[in-house]
């Protein structure tokens, strides 16, 4: 299994043997001595980033206060890593305690450093990125389905199966040839046509659904080829026949 990336930003050398020793089993430790040193490893996109509040931007420089400044700078770059800040002494925690109003995850003091408190929250961060990630993650692959879904009316689902189906509508919906949907009684066959109408370049036009198996035979040709007033009794009004409509609708 493939170790997170850590980056510890230290310029005390020794210090920075001895984080790599102790924690190097389980994650992989990359380091920098210099402020700018720790923003050119930010492209290894590490989890977590162990910063010291006292050390130079660059190197040859005196160290100074610049953990404020390459804290904003690493929100911006990756903000979803979680930022422990370092401090000298227990005496300069108010400086941690600020850093982490400004979004730094947590804080250690070099003088009282308990590595087995260290790894509890390299680890409890990156368990935070991790499910922050899987959310987004989650969110993302609802929002396709639910575009998915929604192109297809009533049709809902979210089975493998089903996203087969909603594949085969775009591609047939694209034809011009005759769709034949076969399928047992109350399967949707008739959502399936419609689904294939609304995605297709006629949805403008009318879609007429004909239940052919509950017209008695002697109106079935009247429903479908049309006909003229007075050729039956119980047809009062001239109408159009459902083929026609579905043709002038299929070629207009």
């Amino acid at each position: 299994m493939k170790k997170h990336t850590v980056l510890l930003i230290e310029d005390n050398q020794s210090f920075q043997r001895f984080v790599k020793s102790e924690i190097g089993n389980k994650y992989n430790v990359i380091t920098a001595s210099t402020g700018e040193e720790g923003l050119e490893k930010l492209n290894e996109e590490p989890k977590a980033i162990l910063l010291d509040m006292k050390l130079p931007f660059r190197h040859g420089e005196t160290a100074s206060v610049i953990g404020p400044k390459l804290l904003e700078k690493i929100q911006e770059e990756l903000p979803l890593s979680k930022v422990i800040i370092i401090t000298g002494t227990v005496k300069e925690i108010s400086m941690a305690v600020d850093a982490i109003k400004k979004g730094a995850y947590d804080y250690i003091a070099k003088d009282e450093l308990n590595i087995e408190d260290l790894l509890c929250k390299i680890k409890r961060g990156i368990r935070e990125i991790e499910l922050i990630n899987q959310n987004i993650n989650l969110v993302s692959h609802n929002q396709e389905l639910s575009e998915r879904i929604y192109d297809f009316g009533n049709l809902i689902g979210k089975a493998p199966e089903m996203l087969k189906i909603y594949d085969t509508i775009k591609k047939v919906a694209k034809a011009k040839s005759t769709v034949l949907i076969t399928g047992e009684s109350g399967t949707g066959k008739e959502l399936i046509a419609s689904a294939i109408h609304f995605n297709s370049k006629r949805k403008e036009n009318p879609f007429v659904a004909v239940n052919c198996a509950a017209l008695p035979d002697n109106l079935l040709e009247s429903e479908l080829l049309a006909m003229k007033k007075g050729h039956l009794r119980a047809l009062i009004m001239q109408k159009r026949g459902s083929l026609r409509l579905l043709m002038r609708g299929r070629y207009s």
